[in-house]
């Protein structure tokens, strides 16, 4: 696999729900990937701004087993359920 086939990889992979909007690190993460991208790819970034709240600062009471997956908070409730 070439290097911007694997770069566009990681962009795709980041850019999913409970990745990019975990926290503001992921966040970064995201941007800065995409940002070498673009340059590699000759185009504009398409930047993905903040969130008005960050995953991790959602409780874990709010969010049901169903959805953590969707939020990638599921190893997060394992350990709230081990330590109850």
């Amino acid at each position: 696999m070439s290097k911007i086939k694997t770069l566009r990889e990681m962009v795709k992979i980041q850019g999913y729900n409970g990745n990019w909007n975990y926290d503001p690190y992921m966040h970064g993460l995201y941007n800065g990937l995409e940002f070498a991208l673009s340059i590699m790819e000759k185009r504009e970034p398409q930047f993905k701004d903040a969130p008005e709240k960050w995953l991790v600062d959602i409780p874990m009471e709010h969010i049901i087993a169903s959805e953590a997956s969707i939020y990638g908070v599921v190893d997060r409730l394992e350990e709230k359920s081990c330590l109850q």
